[in-house]
């Protein structure tokens, strides 16, 4: 029996796995650390030169989930990971979208990437999802 998670269209290119355009809500606008306001708020973000509060990682980092899915099925879920570097934040009503590499054959790593609307890569570069593997003793 085939497992499947997500209903989510997902259009295949020849070396690329892209997911749909979507639009993140900002989700941890009111979080505080120690008494101050975080990055995800709007004004402690300003005071920083940005637009506003930025989407949180997580949030991205799902978008990521159907197509890792797709390239894995539940092995995904069970030993899968993201790892990623930050360069260019999105905001609230900005639309991104998830793009991950195929990966060749028996390869258990590929990169992935986040792109907005206008073309401009958003937050994550010099990424990848893997798959681990686990041993027992």
């Amino acid at each position: 029996m085939d497992w499947k998670t997500f209903d989510t269209p997902i259009t295949e290119t020849g070396d690329t796995l892209i997911g749909p355009w979507r639009t993140p809500l900002q989700m941890l606008a009111a979080q505080e650390y120690d008494a101050h306001a975080s990055l995800h708020d709007d004004s402690a973000a300003q005071k920083l030169g940005f637009q506003g509060g930025t989407i949180e990682g997580p949030t991205h980092f799902s978008q990521f989930a159907p197509l890792c899915e797709h390239l894995w099925g539940r092995a995904w879920f069970e030993t899968g990971c993201i790892s990623a570097h930050y360069r260019n934040p999105s905001f609230a009503g900005e639309e991104v979208q998830a793009i991950v590499t195929k990966p060749a054959a028996e390869q258990n790593q590929v990169n992935i990437r986040m792109a907005k609307r206008d073309g401009t890569e958003a937050r994550l570069w010099g990424r990848i999802a893997r798959l681990r593997r686990w041993f027992s003793v």
